[in-house]
């Protein structure tokens, strides 16, 4: 893994973690608490929001007053020994310039695969419903987002889409059978539209 890949993944993390469970405080708290400078640091934030840490791990999880359970994978607070140098990998998250954009419909399907409706909940905060089938790719979808959204009235503005299911972010050569996903099932999409 690399520090932008690492870094990619935290962000994903805090992105959809306070959408599951829990209060936004809190979780806005505990990520201070994670990329805090030192464990002073770390201790007093924990103290000063009421957060309990049963087992000193955050990874064991964490409670606030209200008793609401708060879990935080390793990689947010603790940085990986084996990071590889970034020439040596690729990302495959998309940047799709939205004049450029394909047509979403151009992925061939057979015609004894079975089609079905999944629900992209974007960040902006609309759902778009989805045409798909399990050898569809996430990039796929996300040229379905851009092109049943209203995400190109800047044409010419660079969007990032990631796509997520339960907590996981799900990278673009993967298929919606891969993935677990059915008919009606929910994936949101993270929009951000980058500077020119």
């Amino acid at each position: 893994m690399t520090r932008e890949e690492l870094i990619s993944k935290r962000e994903a993390f805090w992105d959809t973690a306070p959408s599951y469970s829990g209060r936004e405080e809190v979780w806005a708290a505990l990520r201070l608490c994670c990329e805090a400078e030192t464990l002073d640091v770390s201790q007093s934030i924990l103290d000063t929001t009421n957060i309990i840490l049963p087992t000193g791990n955050l990874a064991d999880g964490c409670y606030d007053e209200l008793g609401n359970q708060y879990k935080i994978p390793i990689y947010c607070y603790v940085e990986p020994k084996n990071l590889i140098e970034a020439s040596t990998s690729k990302s495959t998250t998309t940047l799709t310039t939205l004049e450029n954009k394909p047509n979403a419909e151009s992925q061939p399907t057979s015609s004894n695969e079975p089609q079905f409706t999944l629900i992209a909940r974007l960040s902006t905060g609309s759902d778009l419903k989805l045409n798909s089938s399990t050898n569809t790719t996430m990039k796929h979808l996300k040229d379905q987002v851009l092109e049943k959204s209203n995400l190109n009235n800047d044409a010419g503005n660079k969007v990032r889409l990631r796509v997520f299911h339960l907590g996981k972010q799900l990278e673009d050569n993967l298929t919606v059978g891969k993935a677990g996903l059915g008919d009606g099932d929910l994936i949101q999409v993270m929009v951000s539209v980058l500077p020119q």
